[in-house]
């Protein structure tokens, strides 16, 4: 069914019903951000298959809007579609654009279950305010969408406590201890990875999060996991059990809210709404910050041993791909999908390695300014030796989630190619030396990655550095480091990505990413001071280099890096993978 006749279908509905608008967000009922089939609504509705997105549509217009991450993308994949593109950093959003189409009277439709309750009292607020009403109780996707996936019922498994270094009756010991300071009795979790770690659980019911679908409702004295009981594998049943926490049927949790008298606890910024509109009116409500999100954001000494454990294997993973990628290049055919299951193939030799963190991003020239871009049977370039190849990609591991993105000459590199790269490198390293007081926030840090870029008049339109989860998902929060003026502090123990980037639209992209861990630095008579050590273990191209560019401290600072990464690798690896590495890590 092309996407026109689905849009025809819905505004038909939408006309049956006196609804005006409906939105789609890229969303499920748990905030996620990869999206099981069975919630890939607006992509179904749309055809642009991007992360990140919304879909608007009005009985006469549609519109997507999305971020500059997937422009091009959204470009190519909206074409002939009927629905216009909408950059958000050039156009309105959708609630302004909603207002400015829609009069007084109008109704806006958009199902409960796929807006965050903060999101939707937003945009209610804002609608409000022109006169145009809300309704979120109409289900307009199930009757047009008739051969809808399932919704996912893969196993769920334990996550040992070898690996945790904490039981469930540990953590949920500390989310008490939360609840009590914030005098809430019970505490509701929609966020899939929240649940994951909570209870030490871990499925495949979404594509590189090792997840499972699931609610879970805490109390001072009980606890409730909203799971399908046949999805449990027998281990996890019994851990769960002696953990004192009870296993209902997944679609039960409105129910069970419903019936709640007790205080309640929830982060408007992850609860669907139709979970908090089963409230019973007149209980009382705590809105806060997910105290999950905020224990799991800072890793414990022992998970951060599993963590750069795994960046030993993932690091000779990485070696060996750079290594058979130098000489296949001239050698045979490769192509940005072959080069990508290449590395996969190469992270597969780890015991400990469970599945991709995300879609490789595999990119050759042009296609490495496509932010996110993920090669198809279409776009697949073979790679020459020629130009700039770009490659973002990472593991899930028992011990931790990576995440590493690596640009890698392939030959014949301009000198403006080069200029670019030391630029985005020169970012790179300032934000990775960096001592900083505690409490500093992320957007304070920003402009370290971005200043030797701003002085040659040239910026990237993404974020510098996003959270990292633990053996979950590859983008966690609430640490973020970007423009966008996210209050919350960078804390001892969150793990961080710094990926400083540069991109020439139909030329090439540059970008260089590593994970770092938030360690303490010293402290003085101004304070407790903190500082990133780099956990990531990879050689950085030095083919690419402008050398003249470099200070002496961002020379000492990779010079340093690359002994690091050959003491730390080398043991793992056969003579002549340690012979390339030495000449890849040698002093510059």
């Amino acid at each position: 069914m092309k996407v026109s006749v689905r849009l025809d279908k819905l505004r038909l509905l939408m006309s049956e019903n006196g609804i005006s608008a409906c939105i789609l967000p890229s969303s499920d009922p748990h905030g996620s951000e990869y999206l099981a089939d069975h919630w890939q609504t607006r992509a179904w509705f749309s055809g642009f298959t991007g992360s990140a997105g919304l879909l608007v549509v009005e009985t006469e217009q549609a519109g997507l809007f999305t971020d500059t991450r997937y422009y091009l993308q959204a470009e190519k994949q909206l074409q002939d579609s009927g629905i216009e593109l909408f950059k958000l950093d050039i156009q309105p959003d959708y609630i302004t654009w909603l207002t400015q189409q829609l009069k007084q009277g109008d109704v806006v439709a958009v199902w409960g279950e796929d807006i965050a309750e903060g999101e939707y009292n937003k945009l209610n607020s804002k609608l409000a305010d022109s006169g145009i009403r809300m309704i979120s109780d109409f289900d307009f996707i199930t009757p047009i969408w008739t051969d809808r996936p399932a919704i996912p019922q893969t196993q769920t498994f334990v996550h040992e406590l070898a690996f945790t270094g904490a039981s469930v009756d540990e953590k949920l010991a500390a989310v008490r201890n939360q609840m009590n300071i914030k005098k809430a009795e019970y505490q509701l979790f929609t966020a899939l990875d929240e649940i994951a770690w909570l209870f030490n659980i871990r499925g495949n019911d979404v594509m590189y999060n090792p997840v499972s679908v699931a609610y879970a409702v805490v109390g001072l004295n009980d606890a409730m996991l909203f799971i399908e009981q046949q999805k449990l594998t027998s281990n996890a049943k019994e851990m769960l059990e002696n953990a004192g926490v009870s296993v209902l049927k997944y679609n039960d949790v409105y129910t069970f809210v419903a019936n709640l008298k007790q205080s309640v606890l929830f982060d408007v910024a992850k609860t669907n709404h139709r979970i908090v509109s089963a409230l019973r009116p007149g209980i009382k409500r705590i809105t806060a910050i997910s105290s999950v999100s905020e224990l799991k954001a800072c890793k414990s000494v022992h998970e951060i041993e599993q963590i750069k454990q795994i960046m030993v294997d993932d690091g000779v993973a990485m070696v060996r791909f750079l290594q058979w990628l130098e000489i296949a290049v001239s050698n045979e055919m490769v192509t940005e999908i072959s080069a990508a299951a290449k590395l996969h193939e190469f992270r597969r030799m780890s015991e400990l390695f469970m599945g991709d963190s995300f879609n490789a991003i595999s990119s050759y020239k042009e296609h490495g300014a496509i932010v996110h871009y993920s090669p198809t049977i279409e776009t697949d370039s073979a790679l020459r030796a020629d130009g700039i190849y770009l490659i973002d990609s990472g593991g899930q591991y028992l011990g931790g989630t990576t995440d590493i993105t690596r640009t890698i000459s392939l030959g014949n590199v301009k000198s403006v190619e080069r200029l670019h790269f030391t630029l985005v490198l020169i970012g790179n390293i300032n934000l990775a030396m960096a001592m900083f007081p505690e409490g500093t926030r992320g957007y304070q840090l920003d402009i370290l990655a971005r200043k030797a870029l701003w002085e040659y008049g040239l910026n990237y339109g993404h974020g510098t550095g996003h959270g990292v989860g633990y053996f979950l998902n590859v983008h966690e929060g609430p640490q973020s480091i970007s423009p966008r003026l996210i209050d919350y502090p960078i804390k001892k123990g969150m793990l961080i990505s710094n990926e400083p980037a540069f991109y020439v639209e139909g030329k090439y992209g540059i970008r260089t990413e590593n994970l770092m861990v938030v360690v303490e630095a010293e402290e003085t008579a101004h304070g407790k001071f903190l500082e990133f050590e780099t956990v990531t273990l990879c050689p950085i191209d030095t083919q690419l280099i402008d050398r003249d560019l470099l200070s002496d401290a961002h020379r000492s600072w990779l010079n340093s890096y690359h002994s690091k990464v050959f003491d730390e690798l080398a043991p793992k690896l056969t003579e002549i993978e340690r012979e390339w590495l030495e000449i890849k890590t040698a002093a510059i």
